[in-house]
């Protein structure tokens, strides 16, 4: 047998090409479902800092006398606004954050892990997020910037005696408080407590509009503190994730925001509501596919 006869056989160009198309079918095949996995994976994670929260934010009511954020422990501004501070700095002791600056900017407070969701990124720039990014306060008082990307239902606060108006806006409705000043309401299941946000807290109504498009700054199109800073599809397929009263965590739909409980008089049979007779059409684009509610 010569050496020209020992000689191993090489692989074609063709037979080259056509490894190369099944390796590159089998990636476009798996890829999608490596990317859903990892979305839901990140989704989970983000659930699960939520019932964090829950927990958490009982442990604050039950040393409050079972009433909610606010009175009687923690002190009020002269307006009935929640006064000394934001609800990270209130809830600090509870989730073993801190009060030193450190970070990128000098000024982000360690122990925020608790308050990130994994879809969203750092933002240095803006007070307000979206969908993929973290939103910056920079209003407290002990000159902290803090950071997050989940917000409060500010309805959920106890005022102090004789407050029937908090940021302007009368909680006082026929001679009955609207807002959520005790825990574990009848309604716990539907009432929001904490969920994604573009900002650090939001004052919902039924009437306020969606966002335009899914973008910053476009959530503050429903007013300043509106329905249009949760309305963002940072979990795909127009979802988001909440923290109830109850203290259960789950995904909501975006257009199911506008028929949960925000408040004790809050419509949700509103004009963004099937049963308050909204159009398919009158959503903006980038919604109209999502699940109706």
């Amino acid at each position: 047998m010569t050496m020209e006869n020992r000689r191993p056989r090489a692989f074609t160009l063709v037979e080259l090409l056509v490894v190369i198309s099944i390796i590159a079918l089998l990636v476009a095949i798996l890829l999608p479902a490596l990317q859903q996995a990892r979305r839901q994976a990140k989704k989970v994670v983000c659930q699960a800092h939520l019932h964090q929260w829950g927990v958490l934010f009982f442990m604050l009511f039950d040393d409050n006398d079972d009433h909610t954020i606010g009175f009687p422990n923690h002190p009020f501004a002269e307006d009935g606004t929640p006064g000394a501070e934001a609800w990270p700095a209130v809830m600090i002791d509870l989730y073993g954050g801190s009060r030193t600056p450190t970070g990128v900017s000098g000024d982000r407070p360690a122990g925020e892990d608790i308050r990130l969701c994994p879809e969203a990124g750092h933002n240095e720039f803006h007070s307000v997020g979206d969908a993929h990014t973290i939103w910056n306060y920079g209003d407290d008082p002990m000159g902290i910037d803090w950071t997050g990307a989940y917000g409060m239902n500010d309805w959920v606060f106890s005022p102090a005696p004789g407050v029937d108006n908090t940021w302007g806006i009368s909680i006082v409705e026929n001679g009955k408080p609207i807002n959520w000043g005790r825990a574990w309401p009848i309604d716990a299941v539907t009432v929001p407590l904490m969920q994604d946000m573009v900002h650090i807290g939001t004052v919902p109504f039924p009437d306020n509009d969606p966002p335009a498009a899914d973008q910053y700054p476009l959530h503050t199109t429903g007013g300043c503190c509106g329905m249009a800073r949760s309305c963002m599809d940072r979990h795909r397929q127009g979802t988001i994730n909440s923290l109830f009263m109850d203290s259960s965590a789950r995904t909501v739909g975006l257009k199911e925001l506008w028929k949960l409980k925000w408040s004790q008089n809050f419509n949700v049979s509103g004009p963004w509501t099937v049963a308050g007779g909204v159009a398919p059409e009158a959503w903006p684009p980038w919604m109209q596919g999502f699940s109706d509610f």
